[in-house]
């Protein structure tokens, strides 16, 4: 086999290959997409799309010390 064959040949065994991996990692990542609950002691958090200069204009000592916390979400099945 000629030079330019065999670099054809691999160039496109590297192809498949790279089809194959993709056609692979491609239908387990719509498994890991599944809704999973959080591990314990995991810390879970959302975007508020607050400016966290105003929030700290808000919270002045008075306000603060008459606050009362938030209700906080509770975990699955716990």
């Amino acid at each position: 086999m000629s030079r330019g064959g065999i670099i054809a040949l691999a160039g496109a065994a590297v192809a498949a290959g790279a089809v194959a991996a993709g056609w692979l990692f491609g239908t387990g990542s719509a498994q890991a997409e599944e809704p999973r609950p959080s591990p314990p002691g995991q810390v879970v958090g959302h975007e508020t799309g607050q400016d966290p200069e105003s929030v700290q204009k808000y919270w002045t000592p008075e306000r603060q010390k008459d606050a009362t916390p938030a209700a906080m979400p509770e975990a699955p099945g716990g």
